[in-house]
């Protein structure tokens, strides 16, 4: 399997005159992009001919988020965050073959302590609680829809890089995290879910310093 992912680079505009990013009283204002593609194959049966063929698939995904925090102390904001997400994903070139959309709607209330040297690198991370809603629709089978409504809670690790006064840099690192997630419609469920993971895509951020 071959995987491409779009990799885009967290970075800050502020208006300081030092390095003031994190200190009590700050307000960030932002908006993130993060896309990733996957590109692969994997061996069905053709029962019809009774044969295997190697099918391809595809995987795009796509989310934009606003968020806003506040510095509540020195190098600790609280804040929160609501976005929209897309995907797509394809398997072709098999009898098996479908096309699966989504849809998503998410929000996030996070609390992030910042660890740095020199006021200038380091990382951030604590606790965070989301809920989001999303909706898969297969193209071939439109009766197959599925509606997903998940809680979940963990700790998320982000580097962080200031390199001067007025931009900010950043990028996740990984997250533990534990979710609920309940499906209604096609194939209703319900789960429970812990993990442990490293982020091999990374979002666009850009946020503005009150």
């Amino acid at each position: 399997m071959t995987k491409f992912f779009v990799v885009m680079l967290l970075c800050g505009i502020a208006v300081q005159a030092s390095y003031a990013q994190t200190e009590k009283g700050q307000q960030h204002l932002g908006l993130s992009f993060g896309a990733s593609t996957t590109n692969g194959e994997r061996t069905d049966f053709d029962f019809q001919n009774n044969v295997t063929v190697e099918a391809k698939t595809k995987s795009n995904q796509y989310n934009i988020a606003a968020s806003y925090s506040y510095f509540i102390a020195d190098k600790l904001d609280l804040g929160l965050s609501a976005g929209y997400g897309y995907g797509n994903n394809e398997v072709t070139n098999t009898p098996n073959g479908y096309n699966l959309k989504s849809d998503s709607y998410f929000s996030n209330i996070f609390l992030r302590k910042y660890f740095l040297f020199n006021d200038k690198i380091g990382v951030r991370t604590g606790p965070s609680l989301a809920y989001s809603k999303s909706k898969n629709k297969y193209v071939n089978y439109p009766e197959q829809t599925q509606n997903i409504k998940e809680i979940s809670g963990g700790i998320r690790l982000d580097f962080v890089y200031f390199p001067v006064k007025n931009l900010g840099l950043a990028s996740g690192i990984g997250n533990v995290s534990y979710s609920h997630q309940k499906t209604t419609g096609y194939q209703p469920a319900s789960s429970n879910t812990f993990g442990i993971s490293f982020i091999n895509s990374l979002n666009l951020s850009i946020y503005y310093i009150l």
